[in-house]
């Protein structure tokens, strides 16, 4: 919008929850053409207006200065936002911050404000205006005017800043974000006065909840009038929750109340399934919010409002979390949605569709928060297959708290992208004695090699690993209860040649070996073909397709290959081997005593001439049934060599492709 011709020059910053949803703010920069006032007493007033926000609404124990620190990325996003277009090269009118509530979009607005009144930012604007939702939903009709005009510079002086109520240091004793809330909430209603009613009954506790629950489903956060009568929320009521800090009043807006936080919503949310009145009596939930199934079946990319929520409500089928708030509240909590959790978990496992890797990461956050084992054994005893990514610490701690409890686990895709130093690099984890647990995360992790006798496949695609996981991974893979028997390393980056497998030579178990578009580099390779040499050695299946093999290499793996008597299948295509290469191979493969019955040789840079030496194979290996050349230059003289030895009676060739 652009009224310059009008005397007003306008850009807007809005924030986008989701459509009709009106619960959000909108700051407008206006450059007034007209000589109004110096802006200095407009700045002042509104920077009083956004500390006083801060300080109405910080939790207990805040400080609320602390939301007035802007950070480098967040200076760096602000600076930018009204950049032209390369394209265009127009400045936008309209910018719209969007994503999941609570990640901190109302707060980026309010410090843009401030940064405008502290003269950083935006300085061709002279005016900013910040509107919220709220406001405007509660007038039926009024002016642009009318709606910036409260906000003018008035004969008032500035309003004093009110201290804020300084708490203790909050210890680190929570392992989950669940116990932390639990005994945050637990600890809001000893404070209430004491002329009010000391404890919410359980039935305005239910109704509190049932509200929270629904606010989280429809991404509405605001409390008006028509909800509380919704839910039966009389006055007194609210005044019971506000005391406790609970809910908060709108600064301006008597009528509108919201939770003191997004997550103190989403926990009551979570309580609601724990407090909620019997089903039984239902063919099927009455409201969507009341279906654990289409719960369970979301996941943090398309439903991320439901995601903490989702945790609160595992977490909180802990005892210790479930005896705190039955002593704080007086009341006894039933265990039955544990049985309805675990149900539902049973129809999860038989829908393929929602085996998906995102949506099972989903479920190990959750049931992480029961810290529960026997829980999370039972919950995991229904998936056989699971596929998890590793990119940070606080996912490696709980898939290895988790998935060690997971017995009837078959097959596991593990993709492991962060690395012991790429962890230990980042902020959280520069502490002492951080490396120590790091390393124990992944020993626990990767012990389910050893301790879970089902487990007979690992896929460890696109995976990271340096010298202390490849480590790890070896002694576990050589532990005699080590019942793995196919091993996957599919486009695997071993970092500073630290490719080990040396576990081969011991593990009679591994039959299946996966190296596709993996460098096995010097000492892959070479522990590769002393494993290849042992009799401990009983790989049948060995996949090295773009493996970046040469001559040399393909040289040293057939040296290996002539007293091996196990494996019957070898698959070494996208290799650059060439004639030499392969004459080295079928040296060793027309050795009637070669136990190899399929060879795949797709795409390595043959020509005419090796199809002699690939012709002695199959006349004089009685039990190679399967030779695939495909995508090699053989041409007919070629092709008429080894059709001849086709012809013969010793070939036991069935497929040549």
């Amino acid at each position: 919008m652009d009224r310059e011709g009008d005397g007003w020059a306008v850009r807007i910053l809005t924030l986008k929850l989701k459509k009709n949803c009106f619960d959000h703010v909108c700051l407008w920069f206006l450059s007034i053409l007209t000589d109004l006032d110096d802006g200095i007493d407009y700045r002042t007033v509104i920077k009083e207006n956004i500390f006083t926000m801060w300080y109405k609404t910080s939790l207990h124990g805040e400080f609320a200065t602390l939301n007035c620190v802007i950070t480098p990325k967040d200076q760096n996003l602000l600076q930018h936002i009204f950049d032209e277009d390369i394209q265009t090269s127009e400045a936008p009118q309209t910018v719209v911050l969007q994503g999941a509530a609570g990640i901190g979009k109302t707060t980026l607005l309010k410090k843009a404000v401030l940064e405008w009144a502290d003269g950083n930012l935006y300085q061709q604007f002279t005016h900013v205006f910040y509107l919220n939702g709220k406001e405007i939903s509660q007038v039926k009709e009024k002016s642009f005017a009318q709606l910036i005009s409260k906000h003018w510079p008035s004969s008032e002086g500035p309003i004093e800043q009110g201290q804020v109520e300084k708490g203790g240091r909050v210890e680190e004793t929570c392992k989950t974000s669940t116990a932390l809330f639990t005994y945050y909430i637990c600890s809001l209603f000893p404070r209430i006065p004491v002329g009010c009613v000391t404890l919410p009954n359980e039935t305005l506790l239910r109704s509190l909840c049932k509200a929270a629950v629904e606010g989280i489903w429809t991404m509405k956060h605001v409390l008006y009038q028509q909800n509380l009568r919704k839910h039966e929320l009389t006055r007194e009521d609210i005044l019971l929750f506000l005391d406790a800090k609970v809910l908060q009043q709108d600064t301006e807006y008597e009528n509108c109340y919201m939770f003191t936080h997004l997550h103190v919503q989403e926990f009551f949310a979570a309580l609601f399934y724990l407090l909620r009145e019997n089903l039984e009596e239902q063919d099927y939930p009455s409201e969507p919010f009341e279906n654990l199934y289409l719960l369970l079946e979301s996941n943090h990319i398309h439903d991320p409002h439901l995601e903490q929520m989702k945790c609160f409500l595992f977490g909180l089928l802990n005892k210790d979390r479930v005896r705190q708030l039955e002593e704080t509240f007086n009341l006894t909590i039933s265990m039955e949605v544990r049985e309805e959790l675990l149900a539902c978990l049973e129809g999860l496992e038989k829908d393929d569709s929602s085996l998906s890797q995102l949506r099972f990461q989903d479920l190990l956050h959750c049931i992480y928060e029961t810290q529960d084992q026997e829980f999370i054994t039972q919950a995991l005893m229904y998936f056989q297959k699971i596929i998890v990514r590793v990119d940070e610490e606080p996912q490696l701690r709980i898939y290895s708290f988790c998935l060690k409890h997971c017995h009837t686990l078959k097959t596991m895709r593990l993709t492991a992208r962060a690395d012991l130093k790429n962890m230990l690099d980042t902020a959280e984890m520069c502490l002492e004695g951080a490396a120590v647990q790091v390393i124990h995360y992944w020993q626990d992790l990767f012990s389910v090699l050893h301790t879970n006798e089902s487990l007979i496949e690992m896929d460890l695609y696109e995976s990271r690993l340096d010298e202390s996981l490849m480590k790890i991974l070896n002694e576990e893979l050589s532990h005699p209860k080590c019942k793995l028997q196919k091993l996957i390393f599919r486009s695997v980056d071993f970092l500073n040649g630290c490719q080990d497998f040396t576990f081969l030579a011991s593990n009679k178990k591994v039959t299946h070996l996966d190296l596709k578009e993996t460098d096995l580099g010097v000492n892959g390779l070479k522990t590769l073909c002393e494993a290849l040499k042992c009799k401990g050695c009983k790989l049948r299946v060995l996949r090295l397709a773009s493996c970046d093999l040469n001559v040399a290499r393909c040289q040293k793996l057939s040296n290996a290959l002539q007293t091996n008597r196990s494996l019957v299948f070898l698959n070494l295509s996208l290799n650059n081997l060439s004639n030499d290469g392969v004459k080295s191979l079928c040296e060793v493969l027309e050795n009637p005593n070669s136990s190899l019955e399929r060879l795949a040789l797709m795409s390595c840079v043959l020509t005419s001439k090796a199809c002699g030496d690939l012709a002695s194979v199959l006349v004089n290996n009685s039990n190679l049934w399967s030779l695939d050349l495909g995508h090699n230059i053989l041409d007919d003289a070629g092709l008429n060599i080894l059709c001849d030895a086709l012809r013969n009676p010793n070939c036991h060739v069935q497929r040549l492709g």
